[in-house]
């Protein structure tokens, strides 16, 4: 079971490609949500279309995907979204070491315009969307669909406790978006603003479900990090794993791709692999999952 962060999908028509490359979960970025002259957001009905069949896939199978595709408006913007949010739950046919996960991955792309102008390109409409997250708290919006996934969680850990069908650090959340920003990267510009971390941090804490959770995967930033994602002590070991870009790191300009391999065990993850090409060259590196930093 894989999870691609697609990227381009709404200008670069390689993208189709990625929806017949493997059996995959396909998280989309901020990159995707709108071009520069699309007078209201089209690449979320784009990649709904193009992944249909993918999603559909996991239907026929003992895996459990809620994937709504749902529409909604959003009045601070007034336009209609489709929110591309997801929760898989692997079946016993990914191995009994994935089936007791839950991944959780949140629609948080933000659809507000970026303002002009853009190098290089007409200021008309904008330059796509900014770099910050949304939590989009409006009716049928992604806030509310994510209480509803803890509920249902919630739920889940409460019925079959005795069981430990649920455990400790089984469930993943991923946005494209981290947590933490960058040293000198506001967390309001590029990242979640104080204001929506502590909501969300509320919502898990209030379902009784802060252990239960192994942390955030995302990207965005260009960099690979492995660390804290949040400064409250109490919340010391929610992990935020960050995966490099797929065209040049942050501090490796070379760099041409590059994913990263969890090793799972038991519904918990016990190691990661990271892979890069530079030159046309895979590189590796094994970094310890035990420590965590800011």
């Amino acid at each position: 079971m894989t999870s691609t962060a697609v990227g381009a999908a709404g200008s670069n028509p390689d993208y189709t490609y990625f929806a017949r490359a493997c059996l995959c979960t396909p998280l989309w970025t901020d990159d995707e949500v709108r071009g520069d002259l699309t007078p209201t957001p089209v690449a979320d009905t784009l990649f709904a279309s193009t992944f249909t069949s993918t999603f559909a896939a996991f239907m026929h199978s003992s895996s459990i995907l809620v994937y709504p595709n749902s529409t909604a408006y959003d009045p601070r913007r007034n336009i209609t979204t489709r929110l591309q949010s997801w929760e898989f739950q692997p079946g016993l046919e990914f191995g009994s070491d994935l089936a007791g996960m839950t991944f959780i991955a949140p629609d948080f792309n933000t659809r507000k315009r970026a303002p002009p102008p853009c190098p290089g390109h007409s200021p008309v409409g904008g330059c796509g969307v900014p770099g910050q997250a949304d939590l989009h708290d409006f009716a049928g919006g992604t806030l509310e669909w994510f209480e509803e996934r803890l509920d249902a969680l919630a739920s889940r850990r409460g019925h079959f406790a005795a069981s430990d069908t649920v455990l400790d650090g089984s469930v993943v959340l991923l946005t494209h978006q981290p947590f933490r920003c960058a040293p000198g990267v506001p967390d309001w510009y590029f990242c979640f603003s104080g204001s929506d971390k502590a909501t969300l941090r509320k919502s898990i804490d209030r379902h009784g479900l802060r252990a239960a959770f192994f942390g955030q995967l995302a990207g965005h930033q260009h960099r690979w990090f492995n660390g804290k994602a949040f400064d409250e002590p109490s919340w010391s070991t929610f992990r935020q794993w960050e995966n490099s870009a797929v065209k040049g790191d942050k501090a490796d300009h070379a760099m041409a791709s590059s994913l990263s391999v969890f090793t799972v065990q038991r519904a918990r993850v016990t190691g990661v692999t990271q892979y890069w090409q530079e030159c046309g060259v895979w590189r590796t590196k094994h970094p310890r999952m035990n420590r965590l930093r800011i």
